[in-house]
């Protein structure tokens, strides 16, 4: 029996591949990233000069050496409507403070680097149960690959990001002058892509 795949397109489509097929395969792989018109849910600590970009996102966060501050962000994707199942799903990305890194001058002498702020957070997904994923952690600039649950249609109805910015003192010795007790620190996150693998799909 020929299968198809049906998408609900939101703001987010950039490219998903074949949405139907000529043999009676009923498995199908399909990757989702975002692009600059994709629409972004923000909530949590306010996101200053956020940007949506091919890719990406990036935003500033006005931190403090009080606490820890926590975004989140939720871009509209595609929904697979008829999907039952699938064998694998990843979410790969770079996550990266691009501005944060201040060189101080010691009393005794020489230059030290810091950066005052850390980078860290989760990846959530939700499926058609409207049941939230147990959270995904990740942690400093670097790229990450995760993996996501498989429950029927559970990589297909939401992903959110939710972004720890904290801050970090510094502890290398005496400085000249005082030490800031604020930054606004740049975030980027580049090269995020959504791949789910084998899916299985009700029949029209």
């Amino acid at each position: 029996m020929k299968r198809s795949l049906t998408f609900f397109v939101c703001a987010g489509l950039l490219a998903i591949g074949s949405c139907s097929t000529d043999s009676d395969s009923n498995e199908y792989d399909s990757v989702w990233r975002p692009f600059a018109q994709t629409a972004w849910k923000l909530s949590g600590s306010p996101a200053e000069g956020f940007k949506a970009t091919t890719g990406g996102f990036s935003f500033t966060a006005s931190i403090a050496d009080t606490g820890t501050y926590t975004y989140t962000f939720i871009p509209d994707i595609y929904v697979v409507s008829n999907m039952t199942t699938a064998s694998g799903a990843t979410l790969s990305f770079r996550s990266a403070i691009v501005n944060g890194r201040d060189t101080l001058t010691m009393a005794a002498g020489g230059t030290q680097y810091h950066t005052f702020g850390a980078l860290s957070g989760a990846v959530r997904t939700k499926g058609a149960d409207s049941v939230l994923s147990a959270p995904i952690t990740f942690a400093g600039d670097a790229s990450a690959s995760l993996a996501l649950s498989v429950n029927p249609d559970a990589c297909s109805r939401e992903v959110r990001f939710v972004v720890t910015v904290s801050w970090v003192p510094f502890t290398g010795g005496a400085t000249v002058g005082a030490l800031p007790k604020s930054k606004k620190l740049t975030v980027e996150f580049t090269d995020i892509e959504m791949r789910v693998t084998g899916i299985d799909l009700q029949s029209e």
